[in-house]
Order: C-alpha cells, then sequence, then structure tokens
C-alpha cells in the first residue's frame, strides 16, 4: 500500500490523521474467476477549514444511545 500526502506544509498532521486512518482499512482484491487481479484505488479527502469556506456550525454534544 502507497500513501502519497498532497497537501500544504500546515495540513500535514491532519493528512496524516487521515492516511493512518486508510492504513487500517482492509482491501479485498477483485477477483476474475476465482483468480485476484491487479487492482488500483484512488482516495481523495478534501481537508479545510468550513469556516474559510463560508460555513458556521456550533458542534453537537454527544449522547449516551438511548436504553432498551
Amino acid at each position: 500500500m502507497n500513501v502519497n500526502l498532497l497537501c500544504e506544509q500546515e495540513m500535514r498532521e491532519a493528512a496524516a490523521a487521515y492516511a493512518g486512518t486508510i492504513m487500517g482499512w482492509r482491501f479485498t482484491p477483485a477477483e476474475i474467476l476465482g483468480h485476484r487481479v491487479s487492482s488500483r484505488i484512488h482516495i481523495e479527502f478534501e481537508i479545510g477549514s468550513p469556516e474559510s469556506q463560508g460555513f458556521t456550525a456550533t458542534p453537537v454534544p454527544l449522547q449516551a444511545p438511548p436504553r432498551q
């Protein structure tokens, strides 16, 4: 697996966190007639500040799941 971080220096820490998440994913190769075939996946994340895009939001506090 190969992960390339393509971002500005100030976003490297966030990009590394995303890369760490991806490294934990399991990938099952495609098969044709029972034989594994080479595969390539391109995953792109856009990392940025919502405020810089004009969005404003108040975080919602975590709540315990309802009891049954």
